[in-house]
């Protein structure tokens, strides 16, 4: 029976006068009494069950992340992409930086050529002394200066002053310098026949001079390379090819030279 119908059954206990108006209070009173204790129980129940729940909840969460803890601590590092299920990639090994390979020049023969060393311009500039200035030219902040002879003998020498040193000329009947770059080129003309030419480079900024090269013929082609070598070419005279030469770094090598 609910608490209703129980309500309904005292009121007609009263109304036929089984109950009295006293008892009627009494009874009711002590069934509200009843259902109230009974709703606190109940409401009591809820909330112990609740933190029964929780506690419950908190302890799996914590036991939980104690063994997550210790597998980290346990399980060996492995590379990025390991132990989760992406099949590692090998990483692309850095490329080793190439040395740079020298560009080949056009105008130089392939295979090896006669190599020697310049000179160092290291004459006393005095020799001047009694000659005629033929030619000036400044390169490399220098100043470079031909002198031939005073009194016409060309049966002498011509005498090269680069930035205050001496270079003599030997067997010289005329002589013309040049500026290539930061270099001079010589022209020596012996005026014989049979080889009538020979050429030499200067190397302004070093004060250094190659020795002679050439295929006779006054034909001469020079130039600044990429690499900042002086390459020069000789016309071929006669017979044979013509003579290629490049200066770089002290160092003159010539290809086609008898």
């Amino acid at each position: 029976m609910t608490d209703l119908e129980r309500l309904e059954r005292l009121s007609r206990l009263r109304e036929s006068g089984a109950l009295s108006e006293a008892e009627y209070e009494q009874e009711k009173a002590k069934l509200l009494t009843d259902r109230g204790s009974s709703a606190t129980s109940w409401t009591i129940g809820i909330v112990v069950a609740m933190l029964v729940v929780a506690a419950a909840v908190f302890v799996l969460i914590r036991q939980s992340n104690s063994e997550i803890a210790n597998t980290n601590q346990s399980a060996p590092t492995t590379p990025s992409g390991m132990g989760n299920g992406v099949i590692p990639q090998d990483e692309p090994t850095p490329a080793a930086s190439a040395s740079p390979t020298p560009v080949a020049d056009p105008d130089v023969p392939a295979g090896r050529g006669k190599t020697s060393v310049a000179d160092p311009i290291a004459q006393i500039a005095s020799q001047a002394k009694g000659m005629v200035q033929d030619t000036l030219l400044n390169v490399a902040g220098k100043r470079v200066v031909l002198y031939r002879p005073a009194d016409g003998d060309f049966d002498s020498h011509y005498l090269l002053i680069v930035g205050g040193q001496g270079e003599v000329l030997e067997d010289a009947q005329t002589a013309s310098i040049s500026a290539v770059g930061n270099y001079v080129v010589v022209e020596i003309d012996s005026g014989g026949t049979a080889c009538p030419a020979e050429f030499r480079i200067v190397d302004v900024a070093a004060g250094r001079i190659t020795k002679s090269f050439g295929t006779c013929s006054d034909l001469i082609k020079s130039r600044i390379a990429s690499d900042g070598s002086i390459i020069s070419v000789v016309h071929s005279f006669n017979v044979g090819g013509p003579v290629t030469a490049r200066y770089t770094r002290g160092e003159l090598t010539t290809w086609g030279e008898l």
